[in-house]
């Protein structure tokens, strides 16, 4: 029956067939075979799932076209040779100061300006017009003090910043540890991205979270935007009684409601980080675990209102009593929920298939740093065990249970914790030869799919020659795959060591000015490399590599 059906018609089904079921068509027989082989809708969509994409198809393009532009992008990305390169000059607002705050989402990339300001620069793409405003950075000032913001671009063309104000009429305090204290109160602003004004969706664009909160040393926040929710944490980070709380609020951005979802003791919580629409994990650095908690009422339209509730934690591997978690970035790329009309032509990275990074501090044996990876799926599929076995609050999962051989852990310090995007991640490696003295820079790529075909590639070269080298290309590419037995403790930090044990490909990234004054922020279109004085943290130049 299926071959007496037009090509539109077998398209407009394939499109409602997994990936997975497409691939198994072609086992049937011949005709089935040549069936998928040769529906480009079909070859599309498993070539996106391969690639770990998704695509709204929102555009006009056909699916060849769009074949042919997803591969090409896969191409260079797995040779390492960008489109284009793009240098980009950075104004700085404080000749003495250095970034301190940046967000990187949606093609646009915002840095600090002193402490009042920021800056939003558009970047290159593939798919610039003409008359494209890429490359232009608009600045502006809140005449506030700024202490956090978060980009949700490719949602609503939004940026959400936190300012904080000392209320004068109190006096400055001290802590018992002789640390000063002062009262501020705190703002959460709306505003459009591409325009530096007032959201227009927004109600009310500037949102009061909190009227008087104590501080101490310096006020601190992390922001995270789910569709129309903002969800703000105010915490301290340098407080070591028991006496002050951490507070979570969670504000509409569109009419302008704020509702204090929870209350913490200080130094539990840094940062969350969105799982899926309705579950956010939160890095707990007193239990050494990931805490889980469900959103609810975050459906505008039945004007609920939103709340929280425990789901249990997963546990971290322990740790030696001699160390304590005294902070951690943490982050997956990109978030859920978003909408691609602002771009109507590329792909970008699966939210279910991204990585997690998280990336803690220990003390008080110097700074001790030890960086977890691991796949979304991995936590997604843990809490989900969690949740069915034990409901609300239920105990924690070991780390043996749930991360042990599904993870992998690094070392050193991230200085700009959005270095990943979907499930590829720029290091430098040892590996490749350098004749600077410095070690260079590559992309990770732990993908599965390109995992598999790139052992494949080397299992047809080697054949039983016992190569096994696991290098592609000398000068470009090689395929690690961990094996069990080599637990790594990190000087002691964890009692039992771990392992890593995510294979990936590694692709060598030709960099052309002095990689030692460089560090790098990846997302799905295109490597940055942020130059940067060797005695402060100004920025002076972006060195941008665009791949598509």
């Amino acid at each position: 029956m299926l071959e007496k059906l037009p090509t539109e018609l077998l398209d407009h089904i394939f499109v409602f067939v997994h990936p997975k079921q497409l691939l198994t068509l072609r086992l049937c027989n011949q005709w089935a075979n040549g069936l998928v082989q040769f529906s480009s809708c079909a070859q599309y969509r498993i070539e996106c799932w391969a690639a770990g994409v998704t695509d709204d198809r929102i555009h006009q393009l056909s699916y060849s076209e769009s074949l042919s532009l997803l591969r090409q992008r896969e191409a260079r990305w797995q040779s390492g040779r960008p489109l284009k390169k793009v240098k980009i000059g950075v104004q700085s607002a404080d000749a003495d100061g250095g970034v301190g705050l940046y967000d990187l989402n949606g093609g646009m990339l915002a840095l600090g300006r002193g402490r009042t300001g920021f800056s939003i620069l558009k970047l290159p793409s593939l798919y610039d017009s003409p008359n494209s405003d890429s490359r232009e950075w608009r600045h502006h000032d809140l005449g506030a003090d700024i202490i956090d913001f978060a980009l949700a671009e490719e949602d609503d063309d939004l940026i959400a910043v936190v300012t904080s104000k000392r209320l004068e009429d109190i006096p400055l305090g001290t802590d018992f540890l002789g640390m000063e204290t002062t009262t501020c109160c705190f703002d959460l602003h709306i505003y459009s991205a591409s325009s530096g004004d007032p959201h227009p969706r927004s109600l009310n664009p500037i949102v009061q979270l909190n009227h008087k909160r104590d501080v101490v040393h310096a006020p601190s926040a992390a922001i995270q935007v789910l569709g129309d929710y903002i969800v703000v944490l105010l915490f301290n980070t340098e407080v070591y009684g028991d006496e002050y709380t951490d507070e979570l609020y969670c504000v509409n951005w569109k009419t302008g409601t704020n509702t204090l979802l929870s209350t913490y003791q200080a130094r539990t919580y840094q940062c969350p980080v969105v799982l899926s629409a309705s579950l956010i994990l939160l890095p707990n650095m007193r239990s050494n675990t990931l805490d889980l908690y469900t959103f609810h009422g975050l459906n505008a339209s039945k004007r609920s209102t939103p709340r929280l509730t425990p789901r249990g934690s997963l546990d971290l591997p322990p740790i030696s009593s001699a160390f304590t978690m005294v902070g951690y970035q943490c982050i997956s790329r990109p978030g859920l929920g978003l909408n691609a009309e602002n771009h109507p032509i590329r792909v970008r990275s699966s939210p279910e298939d991204a990585l997690v990074v998280f990336a803690p501090l220990y003390r008080p044996q110097g700074l001790r740093r030890a960086t977890l990876i691991v796949h979304r799926r991995i936590l997604l599929s843990a809490a989900a065990l969690l949740i069915s076995a034990h409901g609300n609050g239920g105990p924690s999962i070991p780390y043996a249970r749930w991360g042990a051989g599904r993870c992998s852990w690094g070392s050193g310090s991230v200085q700009w914790i959005t270095m990943l995007a979907g499930q590829r991640l720029c290091a430098r490696s040892a590996w490749i030869p350098s004749v600077r003295g410095e070690i260079p820079l590559s992309v990770r790529d732990y993908n599965p799919h390109n995992v598999r075909r790139a052992l494949s590639s080397l299992n047809k070269r080697d054949g039983d020659s016992g190569i096994g080298d696991g290098v592609i290309d000398p000068a470009v590419t090689r395929v690690v795959v961990p094996g069990p037995g080599e637990k790594v403790t990190f000087g002691g930090l964890f009692v039992e060591g771990v392992e890593s044990r995510l294979p990936y490909v590694e692709t060598k990234i030709e960099v052309e000015d002095d990689v030692r004054t460089m560090t790098y922020m990846l997302d799905d279109e295109r490597l940055i490399g942020i130059e940067q004085s060797p005695a402060s943290l100004n920025v002076h130049n972006l060195h941008i590599q665009v791949f598509g």
